[in-house]
C-alpha cells in the first residue's frame, strides 16, 4: 500500500473513532461551540436571555445533521441514523 492510501485510511479510522465519542456525548442536542468545561452550547433551544439566537433555525444546524448522515452511510450504524432523528421521539 502506497504511503498517501496508509494515511487516507488512517485518517478515515482517526475520524470514524473521534465522531463515535462526539455523536454518543451529543446524542440528544445539536453542538455548536464547545465551553470551558468541555461541554457543547446546544443549538436547538433558544436562548430567552440572548435576542440574537435563533434556536433550531441557527445556519449552521444542518450541518450535525449532515454528519450523522454521511456517518450512517459510511458505517451502516443504526446510532447515527437514530441521532439525527430529533427532536427524540418518545
Amino acid at each position: 500500500m502506497q504511503i498517501r492510501e496508509q494515511w487516507i485510511d488512517e485518517a478515515i479510522k482517526n475520524i470514524r473513532k473521534k465522531m463515535d465519542w462526539v455523536s454518543d456525548k451529543n446524542k440528544d442536542i445539536i453542538p455548536y461551540t464547545c465551553a470551558a468545561d468541555g461541554s457543547y452550547i446546544d443549538m436547538s433551544k433558544k436562548d430567552p436571555g440572548d435576542p440574537k439566537s435563533e434556536g433550531i433555525n441557527w445556519w449552521t444546524n444542518g450541518f450535525w445533521g449532515g454528519l450523522l448522515w454521511l456517518l450512517y452511510e459510511d458505517t451502516k450504524d443504526e446510532k447515527y441514523k437514530e441521532y439525527e432523528e430529533f427532536p427524540k421521539k418518545n
